[in-house]
């Protein structure tokens, strides 16, 4: 099995320390193939990364600062890990030996000389939706309620995040008119739900149903003004402020 650490970001040093453990544990102790990687969720989508971590063969056990299920959905969307995938938090460790034992069952323990290497990639902050696609019923209100271009139909008429970098920065909307929860926002922190925690659904929201149906009334009708434009960022920032 190879197993994939994920940096934080920001780096800290605290976390760095601990994540080199981790991946000298795994390689000494299991005899896994380590790679270290930037933060998943801030890695560009068009960096040489992800061509790697595709070219892996075999099962994969994923390290990262997130929730496991955002974690996953952002290695599919790149093809990686559809078969064969284990994720682990590693802020729910307290040491080195807690993550090992936790993820006993996926590894063998035998001890053995596994290598490590790091890969390196130029990234900043990011701010994107990741979409679930075990939830997913492609109903499109996503891409009608979007204000940003992020969501487009692909050649299959299925619902894609494909300019996740349209997205304004801290507008977590979107997932709010999801009626099966199925957008997360992994580094948002007012609503774990939002952020990706397990077996969580976001709960629905009357003020942003509101701007959907707003929304869509007026794409129905004409193209939005730039004054009912401004007005609907407006909305979006006032829900965010709100925790919304």
């Amino acid at each position: 099995m190879d197993v994939i650490v994920s940096r934080s970001y920001p780096e800290r040093a605290e976390a760095r320390a601990f994540e080199d453990a981790v991946g000298a544990a795994f390689a000494s102790e299991t005899g896994s193939d380590v790679l270290v990687v930037p933060h998943l969720y801030h890695i560009a989508e068009q960096d040489g990364v992800w061509a790697e971590l595709a070219a892996l063969a075999g099962p994969l056990m994923v390290l990262c600062w997130m929730y496991p299920r955002p974690v996953e959905w952002v290695l599919r969307r790149h093809g990686i890990g559809e078969v064969g995938l284990s994720v682990a938090d590693l802020s729910t460790f307290d040491d080195v030996a807690q993550c090992l034992d936790a993820c006993s069952a996926q590894v063998d323990r035998t001890p053995c000389d596994g290598s490590i290497r790091e890969l390196a990639a130029d990234i900043s902050g990011r701010w994107h939706p990741v979409l679930d696609y075990s939830r997913c019923i492609n109903c499109g209100q996503c891409l009608q309620f979007c204000l940003f271009g992020v969501f487009a139909l692909d050649e299959e008429g299925v619902v894609r995040a494909t300019e996740p970098d349209n997205c304004k920065l801290g507008c977590p909307a979107c997932s709010r008119v999801c009626p099966r929860g199925a957008i997360m926002f992994p580094l948002y922190r007012k609503d774990d739900a939002m952020a990706g925690a397990p077996g969580q659904f976001v709960t629905p929201d009357d003020a942003a149903r509101r701007m959907f149906e707003q929304r869509t009334k007026r794409l129905h009708k004409q193209a939005p003004a730039d004054d009912d434009l401004d007005a609907l960022i407006d909305d979006l920032d006032r829900l965010a402020e709100r925790g919304l």
